[in-house]
């Protein structure tokens, strides 16, 4: 799926320090306006699974790339299609952090058939 970003917008919330020992995350400046990439399935034995790449992007650090350490409680927003990754924690505590999009209503365009489908939180209880 494609989100508009006009109506849309990434944030990373650091629930512990987020460092360039133990992961933090790595931004391509601009790249965003190059729109939606083609992205593809990294070749990883990371105990986590398989990331997603952009195709035709090195997998490790990037020439152009800036690293945005954040002390826990902090954020960074980011487009929704910044290139943006991070490295493996190489330390022995926990890096945590929550990835939320926000969006909007009408921001959502399929961009095939197996687009995932989505269930919005909303209410006035809150």
């Amino acid at each position: 799926m494609q989100l508009d970003p006009e109506l849309s917008v990434s944030a990373w919330l650091a629930v512990t320090d987020a460092t360039t020992v133990n992961g933090c995350l790595q931004v391509v400046p601009g790249s965003h306006a190059a729109g939606y990439l083609d992205y593809g399935r990294e070749e990883s034995d990371a105990r986590r699974g398989k990331a997603l790449g952009v195709q035709g992007m090195p997998n490790g650090p990037h020439e152009r790339g800036v690293w945005l350490p954040l002390d826990a409680g902090q954020a960074c927003l980011m487009d929704v299609r910044l290139v943006h990754r991070s490295d493996s924690n190489m330390t022995i505590g926990a890096r945590v952090g929550l990835n939320i999009r926000y969006v909007a209503p009408g921001a959502i365009r399929p961009s095939g058939p197996h687009s995932p489908s989505l269930y919005p939180l909303t209410g006035a209880d809150w």
